[in-house]
C-alpha cells in the first residue's frame, strides 16, 4: 500500500519539480527500519517519508529507535484506506458471520499472518477478535509483501489486506474477499459488504 502511494506521489513531484524523485522501499520490522533511516537523514526537505498511522502507534506497542513528534515533521495525509478482510480458497468461509463461526469452533486454528506487529493488518485484525471473541494464530512478516504470499501460498489462511492487493487477486480466484473494514461499502468493491454489517460497529482504516 505505501509502495503505490509512495510511486504515485514521486511521478507527481517528479513533474511539477522538473527533479527525479527516486522511491527506495525499505521494509522490514513493521517500517521501522524505513522510518529511522529517514528519521536520521539530513532535515534538508530532500528525504521523505510515506508511512501508514504505524508511524505512530508502534511507538505506543514497543520501544522505536525514532520519536515520531520529534523526529518527523507532517506534511500532508496523501489517503484514507480500508483493510480489506481476505481467506485463502481452501478456507470454507464464504462470508464474516461464516469465518466468525470457523474461528469459535477452532479457537487459535486459523493462521492470520500481519505485515509485522503494530502494522494496520495486525492491529485491524487484534480489533476483529475483540469485537467477535474470536481467537486466531497471528503471525508477524517482515512487510506486506512476504504476508501477502503467505496467505496466496496457503500457510496462511486470513488476512486484513489492502485493496491494491485484494482486488486483483480476488479477482483472479487467489483469495476470497470477504468484507471491508470501512464504514460504508467502497467503490472498487461495490458487491463486498463492510464487516460492520455483520459486526456492529467495526471500522478500521489507514
Amino acid at each position: 500500500g505505501n509502495d503505490l502511494v509512495s510511486r504515485t506521489l514521486a511521478a507527481a513531484l517528479s513533474k511539477n519539480t522538473g527533479q527525479s524523485v527516486v522511491v527506495d522501499n525499505r521494509p522490514g520490522a513493521t517500517t521501522i527500519i524505513g522510518m529511522e533511516i529517514v528519521a536520521k537523514a539530513p532535515a534538508d526537505g530532500y528525504t521523505l517519508l510515506v508511512s501508514s498511522n504505524v508511524l505512530w502507534i508502534l511507538t505506543l506497542m514497543q520501544p522505536a529507535p525514532y520519536d515520531a513528534v520529534r523526529d518527523f515533521a507532517p506534511i500532508t495525509i496523501t489517503n484514507m484506506s480500508p483493510t480489506i478482510l481476505v481467506v485463502h480458497p481452501s478456507v470454507p468461509a464464504k462470508s464474516v458471520r461464516d469465518l466468525i463461526a470457523i474461528a469459535k469452533a477452532h479457537p487459535g486454528g486459523l493462521v492470520v499472518p500481519s505485515a509485522g506487529a503494530g502494522s494496520t493488518s495486525h492491529l485491524a485484525a487484534e480489533l476483529f477478535q475483540s469485537m467477535t471473541g474470536t481467537k486466531v494464530l497471528h503471525v508477524p512478516y517482515k512487510g506486506g509483501g512476504q504476508m501477502v504470499i503467505a496467505v496466496i501460498s496457503g500457510e496462511g489462511q486470513v488476512m486484513f489486506s489492502p485493496v491494491s492487493t485484494a482486488v486483483p487477486h480476488g479477482r483472479t480466484g487467489k483469495l476470497r474477499i470477504l468484507g471491508v473494514s470501512s464504514a460504508q461499502r467502497i467503490a472498487a468493491l461495490p458487491e463486498v459488504p463492510t464487516i460492520g454489517e455483520t459486526v456492529k460497529g467495526y471500522e478500521y482504516g489507514g
